[in-house]
C-alpha cells in the first residue's frame, strides 16, 4: 500500500510540472518502473526524469533510472500509435519527439491529421469570436452615439461640451464604420475555414 501510494504521489508531482516537492518516502519507495511507464504512456520527454532526480537529491536518494527507463520504453509502445497521435493532435497537444524511429512515422501520420482538424476548428472559433466581438462593439457604439446625441441637443450642454461631444461622436462613427467594413471579410474567412474543415473531415473519413 505504501508503495502504491508513493507511486501515485510521484506521478502527480510530475504532472504538476514542478509545482510540488517530493517527500523522502516518495523518493525511497516509488516504483520507478511504474513511474516511467506513466511518463512514457503520456509522451513525456526522458529529461523530465531530471525533475525526480533533483527533488530526491534533497533527501539523499537517487531514483532508479534503469527501472524508470524500462518502464518508460514500455509506456512509449502504448503512446506511439497512430490512433494516439490523432488523439494528441486533435487535442492540440504538443509532441516532444519521444517516439522511436520505427514507430514515429505512424504516430506523426495520425498526429498531423489530428492537428490539422484542431487548427481549423480553432481558426473557425476565432473567426466566430471576432465577428461576435465586432457586432457587440457596434451595438455598444450605437448606444453611446444615442447618449451623446441627446447630450448635444440638451439645453444644459455648454458650447465647450458640445465641441467635445462632436469630436467623440465623429470618432465613434468612424470606429463603427470600420468595424462594419471588416465584418464581410470575417464572414468570408469563416466560410472558407468552414469549407476547409468539412473537406478535411471528409478526407479523413475516406482514409480511415
Amino acid at each position: 500500500m505504501i508503495r502504491q501510494t508513493c507511486l501515485l504521489a510521484a506521478a502527480a508531482a510530475l504532472q504538476l510540472a514542478g509545482c510540488a516537492s517530493m517527500s523522502q518516502s516518495e523518493c525511497q519507495y516509488s516504483d520507478w518502473r511504474a513511474v516511467g511507464y506513466e511518463d512514457g504512456s503520456l509522451g513525456r520527454p526522458v529529461h523530465d526524469f531530471g525533475t525526480y532526480r533533483k527533488r530526491c537529491a534533497d533527501h539523499g536518494v537517487t531514483p532508479d533510472f534503469a527501472a524508470y527507463q524500462q518502464g518508460r520504453d514500455a509506456g512509449l509502445i502504448e503512446y506511439c500509435q497512430e490512433s494516439r497521435g490523432f488523439q494528441e493532435g486533435s487535442a492540440g497537444r504538443s509532441y516532444a519527439g519521444v517516439c522511436p524511429a520505427h514507430s514515429e512515422a505512424g504516430f506523426l501520420y495520425g498526429y498531423h491529421d489530428g492537428r490539422t482538424l484542431h487548427d481549423l476548428e480553432s481558426g473557425l472559433r476565432s473567426a466566430d469570436r471576432q465577428i461576435r466581438n465586432h457586432e457587440a462593439r457596434i451595438r455598444q457604439i450605437e448606444l453611446e452615439l444615442a447618449e451623446k446625441t441627446n447630450a448635444l441637443i440638451a439645453v444644459t450642454t455648454t458650447r465647450e461640451e458640445r465641441v467635445h461631444l462632436v469630436v467623440e461622436t465623429t470618432q465613434l462613427a468612424e470606429e463603427r464604420s470600420t468595424l462594419k467594413g471588416e465584418i464581410p471579410g470575417l464572414l468570408l474567412q469563416r466560410e472558407a475555414l468552414q469549407a476547409e474543415l468539412a473537406s478535411a473531415r471528409q478526407e479523413l473519413l475516406t482514409r480511415r
